[in-house]
């Protein structure tokens, strides 16, 4: 027994010790593994130019992060990645080039570290322009010659210093490398998280707003009006115009309902943003609460802009026989917004990522020139689509951007360029010179609509929401308070109120004029922004 007991136990202790002598040299290899592997990515890290080549690839992985995995494109994702890369290639190669044509040092961490340099500056340009300017003394850098003139002045004063000095810069090239391989890691775990998060809304988003077909209301072919639906952003209501302006607004008023309009005098809007007041009244229905938790963290902007693409209203009316146009800011349908001013819409994700870009500096002032030229030429189209003869018939959307800031007209409609800058937005003098002119413009299309269409014709005039930069109680005031006027070819305005809010107007137009049901909701106006 004791000879078996010994026998065993040294067959145990020889097998517990084998163990362990294993465990330990698994230890070893594996230390000896990561050790190697360390060793491999500090001699790449230390090495090899990889941040400027991988610049691209961060810049598109931040954008779809920034934009939201839901709604981006595989096909924006390799175009962005494909057009910045390049742009790495070309910056990397050209400063290698003329560094080897006047002769200097070929150095490749200092071509490296300058070429990632002026690619931060070309990629997050709107970034470093819009944070600059919040510091004291520094708002003369408002105008973009300016500002690019600094960031110039700081490339050269870099560029000199480092290809002049002595010093290797060994250690901030292998930094470099490092941080952006540990921010692609990091930019890459954020969409996949963000992707998990978002397929859960999914969902919900294609039953709320893709799903739906639209409806036939029209009972009689012969009885469809044309519809001309005319959303003046910004305008704010007789009541706040009266107590905070001391304008009285009754000229415009008066001239519409001496022309069969119903205006509501104490209209009020739903929302303090147009991306929800727009989604609500074409959907008919409260815009998803933010407020309520289990919305609260859903990419609001891009679900607003599916549920205005997808409005219920826009498939309505064409499901009624109606030729659909859009002349708003934002897609309706399969139509684009009426202006992409780069040729690439920013509701995508490369319109949405050239705007934090240098390239954005030609598109800004292109857009805020063309501001209050958009307004005119939609007005226009619209007089154009009223004197057309045997035509089916219309349905327009039109979203004018005046009387919302930047404020070009003075009240007799001459522009003053000088008033678009953003310390100019809150200057209550200006938002009503802009008004004023708005009204002028306002009443000599409704004129013309009334005047050349061969039937009597449903107008929509309103705004989303009214002037927001007001102090105190006077800002909600103001910026709840909008204008809201209708005519109805058979003036049958029981459906109409003074008070009544966006989320009801084509509850009220379609029990009017094509004789729906609709109940109308209880008029409120957001809690949560």
């Amino acid at each position: 027994m004791r000879v078996k007991f010994s026998q065993a136990y040294k067959k145990n202790n020889f097998f517990i010790w084998g163990r362990l002598f294993s465990s330990s040299s698994l230890i070893s290899r594996s230390q000896c593994t990561f050790a190697a592997m360390s060793d491999l990515l500090k001699k790449i890290t230390s090495t090899y130019p990889l941040h400027p080549f991988l610049m691209g690839l961060y810049f598109t992985l931040y954008g779809i992060n920034q934009y939201e995995t839901l709604f981006v494109e595989a096909k924006d994702v390799l175009i962005l990645l494909g057009v910045t890369t390049l742009l790495s290639i070309v910056v990397f190669f050209g400063i290698k080039l003329f560094l080897s044509f006047i002769k200097e040092e070929k150095n490749i961490a200092k071509t490296s570290i300058f070429s990632t340099t002026v690619l931060v500056f070309l990629l997050f340009y709107f970034h470093f322009y819009l944070n600059v300017l919040k510091i004291d003394g520094l708002q003369f850098l408002r105008s973009h010659r300016y500002f690019l003139l600094f960031i110039a002045a700081l490339l050269s004063g870099w560029a000199v210093y480092l290809f002049k000095s002595k010093k290797t810069f060994a250690i901030l090239h292998q930094y470099l490398n490092t941080l952006v391989l540990i921010l692609l890691l990091f930019e890459g775990g954020k969409i996949a998280w963000n992707y998990y998060q978002t397929q859960q809304w999914y969902p919900a988003i294609q039953a709320e707003f893709m799903a739906y077909e639209g409806q036939n209301y029209a009972k009689n072919k012969d009885e469809k009006p044309s519809v001309y639906h005319i959303l003046m952003d910004s305008y704010t209501g007789a009541d706040a115009l009266q107590k905070h302006w001391n304008f009285d607004n009754e000229e415009f008023t008066n001239h519409l309902t001496s022309k069969g309009f119903h205006v509501a005098k104490h209209a009020q809007g739903n929302y303090f943003h147009t991306r929800q007041v727009v989604p609500a009244m074409m959907n008919r229905d409260y815009f998803w609460n933010f407020e309520d938790g289990e919305k609260e963290t859903a990419p609001a902007y891009l679900i607003a802009l599916t549920a205005i693409r997808n409005a219920r209203t826009f498939k309505d009316f064409e499901a009624m026989g109606y030729e659909m146009v859009n002349l708003s800011v934002f897609d309706m349908l399969d139509q684009s917004a009426l202006r992409e001013y780069s040729g690439i819409p920013e509701t995508s994700l490369l319109g949405f990522m050239i705007r934090k870009t240098v390239l954005d500096v030609y598109f800004e002032q292109k857009r805020n020139w063309t501001h209050h030229e958009a307004a005119i030429e939609v007005l226009d189209e619209m007089k154009t689509l009223a004197k057309r003869r045997s035509a089916p018939p219309t349905y327009v959307y039109a979203h004018l951007m005046i009387p919302h800031y930047p404020y070009f007209f003075d009240r007799e409609g001459n522009i003053k360029k000088g008033r678009e800058a953003e310390k100019h937005w809150s200057n209550t003098a200006h938002y009503l010179d802009q008004l004023v002119y708005t009204n002028q413009l306002i009443m000599n299309t409704v004129e013309d609509i009334l005047n050349s269409s061969e039937t009597p014709p449903i107008i929509i005039l309103h705004g989303d929401h009214g002037f927001r930069f007001l102090e105190g109680e006077a800002k909600d005031e103001a910026a709840y308070s909008i204008l809201a006027a209708f005519y109805f070819p058979k003036k049958n305005y029981t459906q109409l109120y003074d008070s009544i809010s966006p989320v009801n107007f084509y509850r009220a137009i379609l029990n009017a004029n094509f004789d729906t049901d609709f109940p109308l909701l209880k008029d409120e106006k957001e809690k949560y922004r």
